[in-house]
């Protein structure tokens, strides 16, 4: 009877890790599927957080999310482009607005820090691919269309946050990277 009981542990054991290996494949074949034929994205970073928090000293600041993003994405030899927040002005958004949006995909980086409690802060962070694609019977009308999204909350001390929003920002764009170069590879 143990016997039987040990088999059938092991089975379910095997089969669901069977299954999850099956399923991470599903989902990666997938997301490369999404992301094939994209030549370029359009990078957007964007920290939200308590106004007392300077996240320069304590965490990432917007600067140094573009740099690290855009170290990988160089390594990766995939083509980008900036749109970095203080450079939104009325000229730009116009021009945008104008511009064919299903053309580009955006990488977007979100960031948001709070002040947690005893001197510790709660983060979370998404890294998205978006792009904008009309929406059929709407005149002039667009939705983004999300191709490829990570996401995660966390906390940590003020002597580790920076750490820990870096290496969360390296694991989730070292994924889209892989996801695109695959996705888009000579054959």
């Amino acid at each position: 009877m143990k016997r039987i009981l040990w088999a059938t542990i092991c089975l379910v054991l095997l089969a669901g890790n069977a299954f999850s290996q099956d399923s991470s494949e599903s989902v990666k074949r997938f997301e490369e599927g999404q992301l094939r034929g994209l030549k370029s994205v359009q990078l957007y970073a964007h920290i939200s957080h308590d106004a007392d928090i300077d996240t320069s000293k304590i965490g990432l600041s917007e600067s140094e999310i573009y740099d690290l993003v855009e170290t990988r994405l160089k390594a990766n030899k995939i083509i980008f482009s900036n749109l970095k927040s203080d450079q939104l002005d009325l000229r730009s958004i116009q021009k945008l607005v104008k511009a064919d949006l299903s053309k580009e995909a955006g990488l977007r980086v979100y960031f948001t820090i709070l002040k947690g409690p005893v001197g510790t802060y709660v983060y979370s962070m998404k890294l998205e691919l978006a792009k904008s694609t009309k929406v059929d019977g709407l005149k002039d009308t667009y939705a983004d269309a999300i191709l490829f999204s990570r996401g995660l909350s966390g906390f940590a001390s003020k002597d580790i946050l920076r750490n820990s929003m870096k290496d969360s920002l390296f694991t989730y764009v070292d994924q889209f990277c892989s996801r695109f170069v695959n996705a888009n590879a000579v054959k």
